[in-house]
């Protein structure tokens, strides 16, 4: 009898279970999708969004796993309600800039001009960077890793968004103008409010800024040529990889007894921070410098990822080189023996700027393994593209 009894109990707790389980599931269920239809049909005459939200999860390819890379744990309505801040328009001074101006989905959010145009026809001071240049855009920036801007002024999303918005060249928005705005399209926005904060369509700077963190932190670039052979490779670099070519196999050789001091051999997280890599021997945007004060500190700027290189011309903070071919020129020959240039730029013997004096063949190696870094995924997914219909 007590056995009876033991294993009814038993029956009813995982009765019970399934049934929490499967009520769970539909709550959740019916909140993406049926809880707030009315104001859903009025963001859908203005954004392109479906009312069942977008998977903005990260996977990586388990090769990283011994890498310590972690990807972030993403809220898929707080990215959707990020997406549309980002691509705004309304949230400039003018009403014509958006964080997608400058950061385009077709060319890795980047951009095809060394400097961007802001508002009221500015240009921005720098090239803009690459947004989809690194694995997971939270795994490889934030604080205690890779941190904001050609010269590292800033720790987070939220503070290079901030920053972003007040630029009086780029969007000329205190953060207040930018909510006040937002409360002003409720027809646009409260459902994403309410769908990425419990029903709660208050706006504030805060919660502003978490979504375009979300959204931004989801980005990233994981399934190029290159991943497919250290997939295959189980994440040995060094071995030559089977879907290369010869020309890209000599390049990744190169790339890796030459450039991955800095960059990181397995396209992961630069492993050099930031560097004077000898453009000038005069500098007149002195980079972090400007920043820090330090000597130490004239002409150097953020060694940026590498990831979709081949669409973010041109190059450099300031836009200098047009080509990839025109960069691996300058590694060659042209590193300028600047004061504060990085060590690992100099000859060890003579303490001059080294001249690796890549052949032609070399090159293209070079040239060509930098495009398997190519991924048409953050080019191409829904998730990351532009939802406003007109």
């Amino acid at each position: 009898m007590r056995n009876f009894k033991v294993s009814s109990l038993l029956s009813f707790c995982m009765i019970c279970t399934l049934v929490l389980v499967s009520c769970t599931k539909n709550e959740n269920r019916t909140e993406s999708k049926d809880l707030y239809p009315e104001d859903y049909a009025k963001t859908a005459q203005i954004v392109n969004l479906p009312d069942q939200l977008l998977d903005y999860q990260i996977n990586l390819p388990e090769y990283y796993n011994s890498f310590s890379l972690f990807a972030p744990q993403i809220n898929d309505a707080k990215a959707t309600l990020g997406r549309v801040i980002f691509y705004d328009t309304n949230l400039s001074e003018n009403k014509e800039i958006s964080c997608a101006s400058c950061h385009d989905q077709s060319l890795a959010f980047s951009d095809n001009v060394a400097f961007s145009k802001g508002i009221n026809g500015h240009l921005t001071d720098r090239n803009s960077l690459a947004l989809g240049n690194a694995i997971n855009f939270g795994a490889y920036y934030g604080p205690g890793r890779i941190q904001f801007f050609w010269d590292d002024r800033a720790e987070s999303v939220q503070e290079q968004s901030t920053a972003t918005f007040k630029n009086e060249k780029e969007m000329g928005m205190e953060m207040s103008e930018v909510v006040d705005r937002i409360q002003e399209n409720p027809e646009l926005y409260d459902w994403l409010f309410k769908k990425a904060y419990r029903g709660d369509k208050t706006v504030l700077e805060d919660k502003v800024l978490e979504s375009m963190t979300e959204f931004i932190n989801s980005l990233g670039s994981h399934q190029s040529k290159f991943d497919d052979g250290m997939e295959a490779n189980y994440g040995d670099h060094t071995r030559d990889f089977h879907n290369f070519t010869a020309s890209e196999n000599l390049g990744k050789a190169l790339f890796t007894a030459n450039c991955s001091s800095c960059h990181s051999p397995l396209a992961a997280r630069s492993t050099v921070p930031l560097a004077n890599n000898g453009l000038d021997m005069v500098y007149s945007d002195k980079g972090v410098y400007d920043i820090s004060g330090s000597s130490n500190d004239k002409g150097v700027f953020k060694v940026p990822g590498l990831r979709n290189i081949e669409l973010t011309g041109p190059y450099m903070h300031d836009g200098r080189f047009e080509t990839l071919e025109e960069v691996v020129d300058f590694y060659s020959t042209g590193i300028q023996n600047h004061p504060t240039l990085h060590n690992i730029l100099r000859d060890f013997n003579s303490g001059n700027a080294k001249k690796m004096n890549f052949t032609t063949e070399e090159k293209a190696g070079l040239v060509a393994f930098l495009k398997t870094l190519s991924d048409d995924e953050v080019t191409t997914a829904e998730r990351f593209s532009d939802p406003f219909i007109n």
